[in-house]
């Protein structure tokens, strides 16, 4: 079952993700982590809401209790395929420099809802941590590209030799007629004074 700290913590925690979830909604929706953020608001919150139904429930309805209870098991186990998707999309927010706060949020919100959800009994396998396998992959990942860059050709310096301008096209440019300024206008006021003259 669900200790009262276990569930004043996930509440905790869901309240700054309600926050999140709707300081950004507006501007973030068409993201591709946003689907990611959806999924984990909406499962956490159904998680809290049915950990309120069963301390509502009344201890001699033990059905209620454990069918209630299975349903939180069964999103904590949805939760933990989600939960490294999530952290790697979360992480993308970071790696763009964009919001980086929201990203570095996101990915510790995630963090403490996976350790959070590890602790409730019966959910038979503590989570996979999310940081040291992604770390892990994205290493690896990269030691392998770096191995199979192709690094190009080697390109030699020149330095270019100085040109003098030619002393003809300077002498030509200074001879070429002065530039006159054009005579502005002068507007008359008189086209004016005709309309307006009287007032």
């Amino acid at each position: 079952m669900i200790t009262q700290q276990q569930s004043d913590s996930l509440t905790n925690e869901f309240y700054i993700l309600h926050l999140l979830y709707y300081r950004s909604k507006n501007q973030h929706h068409q993201s591709v982590w946003w689907k990611y953020l959806d999924i984990i608001h909406r499962k956490v919150r159904t998680i809290i809401k049915l950990a309120i139904d069963i301390r509502r429930i009344k201890s001699t309805s033990k059905q209620k209790q454990t069918q209630k209870y299975s349903q939180i098991i069964h999103l904590i186990h949805h939760l933990t395929k989600v939960f490294p998707k999530a952290y790697y999309e979360f992480n993308t927010i970071i790696s763009l420099g964009q919001f980086i706060s929201l990203g570095f949020t996101l990915v510790a919100l995630v963090c403490k809802l996976s350790a959070i959800l590890s602790d409730i009994a019966g959910t038979n396998s503590k989570l996979i941590p999310i940081a040291s396998t992604t770390v892990s992959t994205t290493v690896s990942t990269a030691t392998a590209t770096a191995t199979a860059d192709d690094l190009g050709e080697e390109i030699t310096y020149e330095p270019l030799q100085p040109t003098l301008p030619d002393p003809q096209t300077q002498t030509t440019k200074s001879i070429s007629k002065p530039k006159t300024k054009a005579k502005k206008k002068k507007s008359s006021k008189k086209a004016i004074d005709d309309i307006f003259g009287g007032f």
